[in-house]
């Protein structure tokens, strides 16, 4: 059983570190990306809610998290083809904060100029942040 249990981890372990390698490799990747002007075709603001369990002062109590995702459709042109994106940011961008996550829907509002990262390789896959 223990020796069940210490290759789940390991297996566990292995699969993170290969999900962190992964990541830093698309962040090292698109620090050389291009840069072109676009413009913000729609956004919303997904809060996702969580009850977390805390003990506070010998007492457990139940405590709720709010996480926020910007989703965004971004139109830009890359040697006179227009391209429609969705991606905000290579990793997965999310806040507890509420204010950081409405600064976002003001920076990002529909309308806005931004400016796009796109892959020289594949124009069709970019960023709006690095």
């Amino acid at each position: 059983m223990k020796s069940t249990v210490r290759l789940l981890v390991i297996v566990a372990g292995l699969f993170i570190a290969y999900q962190m390698f992964g990541l830093m490799q698309a962040k090292y990747a698109a620090k050389d990306w291009p840069s072109v002007p676009g413009t913000i075709a729609a956004v919303s603001l997904n809060e996702s809610k969580q009850i977390e369990n805390k003990e506070i002062d010998g007492l457990r109590k139940q405590h709720e998290i709010s996480t926020f995702r910007l989703k965004v459709r971004y139109s830009y042109r890359v040697n006179g083809i227009e391209y429609l994106g969705e991606r905000f940011a290579i990793a997965d961008k999310s806040t507890e904060s509420r204010q950081e996550a409405e600064s976002w829907l003001a920076k990002f509002a529909a309308g806005n100029s931004v400016t796009v990262f796109y892959n020289p390789q594949a124009p069709a896959d970019s960023v709006l942040l690095k």
